[in-house]
C-alpha cells in the first residue's frame, strides 16, 4: 500500500502493513512509534481526511490539509482511506490520468462546496494525449473539465456484479477535445460492458472517435 507506486512515490499510505512492521530494535521513527518498513516512515502524528485537498501550489509530501495541500490528483485518491472520503481540488490545470481504484469517495472542485459553476471551467483534468483522462466505476466526479484524453475524456468500468460497489455519478462537468483511436470507444464518455453511471449536466462536446 505505496501511495503511488507507479509515479515513484514510495511514501506508505496511512493504511498499509507496513507501518510499526520493522525490527522492533531498530531505532524508533520520527514519530516516536515503532520502525516502519521501507525508505519512508509513515508520521502517524499526520493529518487523516476525511477531507483531502490539491492545488497547483501543494506538494505530495504534504498532509493533505487545506493549509498543507498535495499537489496531485491521483496521489489524493490514492491517499483515501474510506469510501467515506472527500478530494477537494482548487483551481487550475492538472496534468494527469486519473483512476478512481474502485473507491466510492466524491472528487470535486470547489463548486462542490461553493455551489459556484465558474470552478467548472477552471478546474481542469489534462490528460496529455495519454490515455483516459479519468476512469471509475464508483464515487462522484463533480466540477471539472475533462480534455486532451485519448481513448475516451472519461471511461466508466463495468463493476462486476459486486453489491458493495455503487454506480458512479457524474454531473457538472464540461467533457471536451477528447478522441478515441478505436472507434468502439465513446471520445467523450465510454461506459464499458453492463456499466451502469448517472449524468447530471454535463456538457459534452468537440470529441471525436477515428
Amino acid at each position: 500500500l505505496f501511495a503511488d507506486p507507479n509515479n515513484g512515490y514510495y511514501h506508505l499510505q496511512s493504511n498499509s502493513p507496513a507501518i510499526d512492521a520493522g525490527n522492533p530494535s531498530s531505532p524508533l521513527d520520527p514519530d516516536s512509534t515503532t520502525a516502519d518498513m521501507g525508505m519512508y516512515p509513515f508520521d502517524q502524528r499526520l493529518y487523516d481526511g476525511p477531507v483531502w485537498y490539491v492545488s497547483t501550489n501543494g506538494s505530495d509530501a504534504n498532509s493533505g490539509t487545506k493549509t498543507n495541500p498535495f499537489a496531485t490528483i491521483q496521489f489524493a485518491i490514492n491517499t483515501a482511506t474510506s469510501d467515506s472520503d472527500t478530494v477537494i481540488v482548487n483551481p487550475g490545470i492538472y496534468t494527469e490520468n486519473i483512476n478512481f481504484n474502485e473507491k466510492n469517495i466524491v472528487l470535486g472542485s470547489l463548486k462542490l462546496t461553493t455551489d459556484d459553476d465558474s470552478y467548472i471551467a477552471s478546474t481542469v483534468i489534462n490528460g496529455n494525449q495519454n490515455g483516459t483522462v479519468v476512469t471509475l466505476n464508483s464515487g462522484v466526479l463533480n466540477g471539472f473539465t475533462i480534455k486532451n484524453g485519448s481513448n475516451s475524456g472519461c471511461k466508466v468500468n463495468n463493476a462486476g456484479g459486486n453489491p458493495d460497489i455503487q454506480d458512479p455519478k457524474i454531473k457538472n462537468v464540461i467533457i471536451t477535445e477528447n478522441d478515441a483511436s478505436d472507434p468502439v470507444y465513446g471520445g467523450g464518455i465510454y461506459v464499458a460492458g453492463h456499466a451502469d453511471v448517472n449524468i447530471k449536466r454535463a456538457l459534452i462536446y468537440n470529441n471525436t472517435a477515428i
